[in-house]
């Protein structure tokens, strides 16, 4: 199918382009099509991409983008050589744009199966990437505010102990029982290049009055020894469940 195009002068004239340049590239018929359709790049707006992963599509989109400009082209010089007699350049580019043509449906039927995959990942990427930053604590860590704290671990806390404070050494969070200031829950970054071997990394401590006496309790809730293993636990177990408070 040939367009009908006025005389060359005219054409000039109108577009600022040869007769053959528009044939040539026929988007420049479009005064609509942003960047002749074929954008220099593609942007992420929201910056959450992690990994290549999430970007597939983008690359499929950019192959079919590529080739359509390339069809295109070929579609204009086919009617650009049949114009001027050339019917074997003219054959040429109507192969070549058939080519073009078939690799952008096989890359059509890829993006389509690949949509969901990379749809998923992504957002698993995401989601493991969020509870990572939370839940990474590098031993020692200063502890300035109740948000560096774990989740699994403030989200069990009585709501009647309020928000807590900062550790004394500034390397943990402290929640006072206010009916009992013997009743404690620590949870503390870790002191690296502690004798205890238990403390170099983040840890629990809980505290609780026992026969009027404060007391160090194991994971299960049971009374142990102030600097043993038992009664600096791995925050992962914590479980408020296991303490009579």
């Amino acid at each position: 199918m040939f367009l009908k195009i006025a005389l060359a002068a005219e054409v000039k004239k109108t577009t600022g382009q040869t007769q053959r340049q528009v044939l040539s590239n026929p988007q420049l018929l479009n005064s609509y099509a942003y960047t002749a359709n074929n954008p220099v790049k593609y942007t992420d707006p929201d910056g959450e991409f992690l990994f290549l992963i999430p970007a597939i599509p983008y690359i499929f989109t950019g192959a079919v983008a590529l080739l359509g400009a390339y069809s295109a082209w070929q579609t204009g010089q086919t009617a650009g050589y049949a114009l001027e007699g050339d019917y074997v350049n003219s054959e040429v580019s109507a192969a070549k744009n058939q080519l073009a043509l078939t690799a952008i449906a096989a890359l059509g039927e890829g993006a389509l199966a690949a949509m969901p995959l990379t749809v998923t990942n992504s957002s698993k990427l995401k989601q493991s990437a969020q509870n990572t930053n939370q839940q990474t604590i590098i031993p020692g860590q200063k502890i300035t505010s109740l948000e560096q704290v774990p989740e699994k671990i403030k989200s069990q806390v009585p709501n009647a102990w309020g928000t807590g404070r900062q550790a004394d050494n500034k390397n943990g969070w402290v929640w006072t029982d206010p009916k009992n200031t013997n009743n404690e829950i620590r949870y503390m970054t870790g002191k690296p290049g502690s004798q205890f071997e238990t403390q170099q990394n983040p840890y629990m401590v809980i505290h609780q009055e026992v026969n009027g006496q404060r007391r160090y309790l194991d994971v299960n809730g049971n009374i142990g020894i102030r600097e043993s293993a038992e009664t600096h636990f791995d925050p992962e177990q914590f479980n408020i469940n296991n303490y009579q408070f």
